[in-house]
């Protein structure tokens, strides 16, 4: 069986730190990384389409966007499984419980694992966050009760993995890798970090579509086969819309802003030159004290403690910027492929 693994897509997140043409911008893109990710599934044929949780933000989604999802979603004749996490956890008034979702839409709604038939000896198990924080482990203790091979879908915070992940991340839902075997399952698609990981049991897709910044690389979807002896095969699709960048940007003897961002223009032409608009957080460096007062004026709206400026930097803005050929709005077929897993007995 065929799978789509994604999570963490973060719908009608606020960018507060960006000014509101850019948060603007950043909420449209991942509506369109959604678009990218349903039409990843009709291209690859997949069975279903499994989410592990924060597809969107629980205090901030609005009704607009909660029709956008359910459209998306009736609109594809692929199976679709919902395991909530922390940002958009499981309460009464959640658009989980609200929403008229279509027959092919599965929200699992219980803070424990349970079991949905994917297929003839093919078993998915999956839970939800009930509540923003203080999840428990939600494979500890947890053993599968049927034959054939089974595999869970979660929001879960894999503890050995935290170190590296990105700074800040709080653990939610935390297990233990090594207790994975003696569960019973073949492999666990899970959500949560943001960077992506393929371990021997358990696949962290990473988000979609950078939500902040250092979040670099390629951001897409995992394309799962499952095999009959539980063996999982995972190709990475690329599905982001946005980009970021840190650029670090001398503009010793910029007077005006004009000069600050041709500075920043001759330093880092690649992030400008993006088919795709980027987000750029620019530290200014200088000796001059005028300098520096020009660069906290030069297309940023903000300033962080740190000296970051913040800005959303449109390749069709910059003038005498290199031609780029236009993105395709096809996901990119550039790949990682990955083997793990082995059925239990």
């Amino acid at each position: 069986m065929k799978l789509l693994h994604f999570a963490d897509l973060h719908l009608d997140a606020p960018f507060a730190w960006a000014p509101p043409e850019t948060a603007r911008a950043r909420r449209r893109n991942r509506r369109e990384a959604l678009t990218r990710i349903i039409a990843l599934a009709e291209a690859e044929g997949v069975d279903a389409i499994l989410c592990a949780g924060d597809l969107f933000e629980h205090e901030r989604i609005g009704p607009d966007t909660v029709e956008f999802l359910r459209s998306a979603f009736e609109r594809t004749d692929r199976r679709v499984f919902l395991a909530p996490g922390n940002h958009d956890w499981l309460s009464p008034r959640s658009p989980y419980a609200l929403a008229e979702w279509s027959p092919n839409v599965h929200v699992f709604t219980e803070a424990e694992l349970r079991p949905v038939d994917l297929a003839d000896g093919l078993t998915l198990w999956g839970a939800a966050h009930r509540a923003p924080a203080n999840t428990d482990d939600l494979f500890a203790g947890f053993r599968v009760d049927r034959g054939g091979v089974n595999v869970a879908l979660a929001h879960a915070s894999e503890r050995a993995t935290l170190a590296w992940q990105e700074s800040g991340k709080a653990p939610h839902a935390p297990f233990d890798a090594a207790d994975l075997p003696s569960t019973g399952l073949a492999h666990a698609f899970l959500g949560h970090y943001h960077l992506p990981r393929d371990a021997e049991r358990h696949t962290y897709p990473g988000n979609p579509d950078p939500l902040d910044f250092g979040e670099t690389g390629e951001r897409g979807a995992v394309i799962a086969t499952v095999a009959a002896d539980g063996t999982v095969t995972r190709e990475r699709r690329d599905v982001s819309v946005s980009e970021v960048h840190d650029l670090e940007v001398d503009v010793d003897g910029a007077t005006h802003s004009d000069e600050v961002a041709a500075s920043a223009w001759r330093r880092w032409p690649d992030a400008f030159a993006s088919p795709s608009p980027a987000t750029c957080r620019h530290r200014c460096s200088s000796t001059c004290a005028r300098s520096i007062a020009s660069a906290r004026i030069s297309r940023a709206s903000s300033f962080g403690p740190a000296g970051w400026a913040s800005v959303m930097t449109s390749p069709r803005s910059v003038p005498s910027r290199p031609s780029a050929a236009s993105s395709s709005d096809r996901p990119s077929r550039r790949s990682m492929t990955s083997t793990s897993g082995a059925r239990s007995s």
